[in-house]
Parts: structure tokens; C-alpha cells; sequence
């Protein structure tokens, strides 16, 4: 049975605390704090790796100001980041021409990469929650370990600072019959929380005036491109001396959605797909973590998380427009369920002038399972499959002179699947030298990999299991001018 999440629901919840503690809610809430317990961190008091790379920020004041509501909103505010729609109505994230696949995408240190083919959604990420997003383009460190071929976008949630702050908005508007949110959070002696909740409709969007009617598709709004989201999210902090933090996160969403098909159904039109009536009449998935951090000495700390996401989705492809039969040969009702969960630990040792050294130990296991059934087909649809990896990387910083940054990294992977284990490897260099007060200059490389998903190894139509991973090898050089120019009186 799946839970179905309702805003009035969470509204309940959440009012008498509101309603109790007015005197303490200021007009305008003070803004939480950041929950970066589970962000993997590459940087030093060097500056270390960050400063060879290309890292651009989105913060919570920027999202609220641009007034995006998702992810994909937030992510059109990153340079160098192309947001698309294709066909099936859903946003794909494309970074210096890599495809989606190529991108790894964190929630406070949880892959939300789908099992199956790498992807994910970010329409159903909502912003509220958001506190930044922090994007590397191009090369990145080895503690992401393998993946990010085109970049890696670390969402960074919120958390409850002292006080207790909440908010409560609603609106509406054409074809978008609500969009209701709201949040409460605070802080008091050792522990912290927060917690918020998200519900929105969409009808439809709207086409092009200058689109022409077809068959399959009149004027003003596209047919099958409605969208229904509900989401809670919350963090709970525990900090019970100075030297160690703790953490817990969970996200809840459901929802459905339909995929637009083409709007040409002439079978002597060969450039042209035929119709498709798919939707996904269900999805429901949720996320946990747990992390710590322990400063177990002045110089050594460790930092590490277990985390778990799944995600269950009912895809029909149903045979004709009204959605409501199952009858021609190829429809089918499908049940997709994908999980991600592993361990992560990153210890880190400062040696002072010598550097400073981070490990990370990483290990994940993919699943993947399918049932269902297709009209008319000779196959067997259903089926279960796995592997795991896992990452052993290091990472060194030192700043020898004024100025003048180093950095080097190194990490070994390797995929474990039934019919066979491949290993590879990843590489980054990068250097950065302050030529003047406000100038710097830096360059950086990276060898990456990125292991075959579930889904390009096992899809029934399209899988191979031959398949090996792909490999990429990036170079980067930048000018950096963070003050007035030089040669300005």
C-alpha cells in the first residue's frame, strides 16, 4: 500500500506548533543554517582542490529571489548548465555537453542517480528545502569517486538554528491549480531540527502560439504533460560535545505524471516516431541517511555516512489516447523499483605546513527489479538484478609557498556484477598561483570513468552486458580577477 502524502495533512501537523509559538516567529523568519553534515568535502585551509576547479554556488537567497519552485528552476541560475525538455516532458541536465548520465547529483552526500540508467529528475526536487547548490564543472575531485564525467551538483539542505522559525504559503494559478508549502525549524542546547512539506498540481503547460493542430494534438495545452508532486523532508542534529556531530535526514515524494507523445500520427512519414500513451501513474521513493563527524584529534578527523534510496514508479504505456485499455500488442503495465545504499567514510589528516592528506573508502550497491507485463510479447519481463562498487581514493593539498596551491588525487573503483568485476582508475591534478593581490591563475586534469547502470547492461531491448566503462580525460585553465583590475586607480 503507498503512502499517500497530503499537504493538509502536514499543515495539521504543523500549526499548533506554529500557533503555539507565534511570540517567537518573527515577521520575517530568520534564515536556518546549513546542514552540511553529509557534503563530502574536498577542500582544506589550503584551499586546496575548490581552487583549481570550476565551483559556482546557487544560495537559498538566489533560488527565493528567481522565485524557482524545483530543481531544474535553481539549476538554469548555474553557468555552463543546459536544462532541456525532450519528448517524454522530463528535464534533463546537460553540463559542458555531457547528458545527464555523465552528471552525479547529491543530496547532502545521497546519490539521487537512478539505478537504472544514471538519471534523475529534478523536476520532482522541490527548493524549499535547499540551503545551495554547489556545482563543479569539469574536472572534480576523486572523493566523488567515479560518475561525474560531465560535472557533480551537491544540493546542501537546511537546518534549525536557534528559535523556532516556520512558513506557510499557497498559491495558484492557469493550469496550475495549487502549489502549497510550509516548513518549521529551530535549535535549542545540543540539538536541531528541520522540517517541511511541499504539494503542487500542474495541469498542463502551455504550447506555442504558432503551433499547428494535428490529430494528436490541438492548440493550447499539450496533451498528457500534467504533473502532481507531494514531498516532506527533515533533519535532525545532535552535536553532544564540541568534537562530534551528528545527523539524520530523510525525503519522502510521490506523485504521477504523464509523458507527451509525438504530435504526428502518419505511418508515411518515416522521420516521424509513432504515438506513445505513457504515464507514470505512480511514483513513490524516499531517502535516509545517517552521518557523523569526529574530530579525534587536532589533526586527524573523520567524517562518514551510511545512507539508503529507493525509488518505485508504475510506468503504463497504454494503446491508445483515452489511457484506459491494455489491448494492442507492446502496451504494458510495468512495476519499477530501483534502491541505491552503501557506507561512505572520509578520514582527513592536517600535517600542518606538510599538507593535508583525505581518504575516502566508499562502497554502493545498485538494484534493480521488474514486473509487470507486455501485451502480446514473447519475453519474460520480469526481472531482478544488482552489483556493487566500490572506491578506495586519496587526496593530497599542500601550499609550499605564498600563493601558491597544489593539489593531486587519486582513486581506484571497481564494478561487481555477476558476470564479471572490472576495476579502473581516476586521476586529478591542479595548481593555482596568486600573481597578484586579486589575480589568480589555475589549471587542472582530471581522468574520470563512469561504470555501465543496470539499465545499459540488462535492458531487455537495449542492455549489454559486454559493456565496459567509459572514460574521459578533461583539462582546464582559468583567470580569476576577484577585486577591482589592476591597472583601475
Amino acid at each position: 500500500m503507498h503512502l499517500k502524502f497530503k499537504l493538509g495533512a502536514f499543515f495539521l501537523l504543523i500549526y499548533p506548533l506554529i500557533s503555539v509559538h507565534q511570540s517567537a516567529l518573527a515577521a520575517q523568519p530568520k534564515e536556518v543554517a546549513t546542514f552540511n553534515l553529509g557534503e563530502i568535502v574536498v577542500s582544506g585551509k589550503t584551499e586546496g582542490v575548490q581552487s583549481t576547479e570550476s565551483i559556482y554556488t546557487v544560495t537559498a537567497e538566489d533560488i527565493k529571489s528567481r522565485e524557482a519552485k524545483t530543481l531544474e528552476q535553481a539549476l538554469t541560475l548555474l553557468p555552463g548548465v543546459n536544462v532541456r525538455t525532450g519528448g517524454e516532458g522530463v528535464p534533463r541536465i546537460d553540463i559542458r555537453g555531457f547528458r545527464t548520465r555523465h552528471v552525479i547529483l547529491l543530496l547532502d552526500g545521497v546519490p539521487l542517480n537512478s539505478a537504472l540508467d544514471a538519471q534523475f529528475d529534478p523536476s520532482i526536487i522541490p527548493t524549499e528545502n535547499i540551503s545551495k547548490i554547489k556545482l563543479t564543472a569539469g574536472p572534480s575531485s576523486v572523493l566523488y569517486g567515479q560518475g561525474g564525467l560531465g560535472g557533480v551538483i551537491n544540493i546542501i539542505t537546511k537546518k534549525g538554528s536557534e528559535g523556532l522559525q516556520g512558513m506557510v504559503s499557497a498559491e495558484t494559478g492557469d493550469h496550475e491549480p495549487y502549489l502549497g508549502k510550509a516548513s518549521i525549524s529551530g535549535a535549542k542546547d545540543k540539538f536541531d531540527f528541520f522540517l517541511s512539506g511541499s504539494s503542487t498540481k500542474v495541469n498542463g503547460f502551455p504550447l506555442s502560439a504558432d503551433f499547428s493542430p494535428t490529430s494528436e494534438q490541438g492548440t493550447g495545452y499539450r496533451k498528457n504533460s500534467d504533473k502532481e508532486r507531494s514531498n516532506v523532508f527533515g533533519t535532525l542534529g545532535f552535536n553532544p560535545n564540541k568534537d562530534l556531530t551528528l545527523g539524520f535526514t530523510f525525503n519522502y515524494t510521490q506523485g504521477s505524471f504523464g509523458k507527451p507523445s509525438s504530435t504526428i500520427n502518419d505511418p508515411f512519414d518515416i522521420f516521424a516516431s509513432p504515438p506513445k500513451y505513457e504515464r507514470i501513474d505512480d511514483f513513490e521513493g524516499y531517502s535516509l541517511q545517517l552521518a557523523a563527524d569526529y574530530q579525534i584529534t587536532k589533526q586527524l578527523s573523520l567524517r562518514g555516512w551510511a545512507f539508503f534510496n529507493r525509488m518505485d514508479q508504475e510506468d503504463n504505456l497504454y494503446d491508445n489516447s483515452s489511457f484506459n485499455s491494455f489491448n494492442t500488442r507492446g502496451s504494458f503495465r510495468e512495476q519499477v523499483k530501483t534502491s541505491i545504499y552503501g557506507v561512505s567514510l572520509q578520514p582527513k589528516y592536517d600535517m600542518g605546513d606538510a599538507g593535508v592528506a583525505t581518504f575516502s573508502l566508499y562502497n554502493e550497491r545498485d538494484n534493480w527489479k521488474n514486473e509487470g507485463n507486455v501485451t502480446g510479447n514473447t519475453f519474460d519481463p520480469n526481472l531482478s538484478k544488482g552489483f556493487s562498487i566500490y572506491t578506495i581514493a586519496a587526496e593530497y593539498e599542500i601550499s609550499p609557498l605564498q600563493g601558491l596551491g597544489l593539489s593531486a588525487g587519486y582513486g581506484h573503483h571497481w564494478q561487481v556484477r555477476s558476470e564479471n568485476t572490472e576495476d579502473d582508475f581516476s586521476i586529478t591534478t591542479g595548481a593555482y598561483y596568486d600573481i597578484l593581490k586579486d589575480t589568480r591563475i589555475r589549471a587542472s586534469f582530471s581522468r574520470n570513468i563512469r561504470f555501465p547502470s543496470l539499465g545499459d547492461l540488462y535492458d531487455l531491448t537495449q542492455g549489454n552486458p559486454n559493456l565496459s566503462a567509459e572514460r574521459s580525460y578533461s583539462y582546464e585553465g582559468g583567470l580569476e580577477q576577484t577585486g577591482i583590475l589592476p591597472w583601475s586607480s
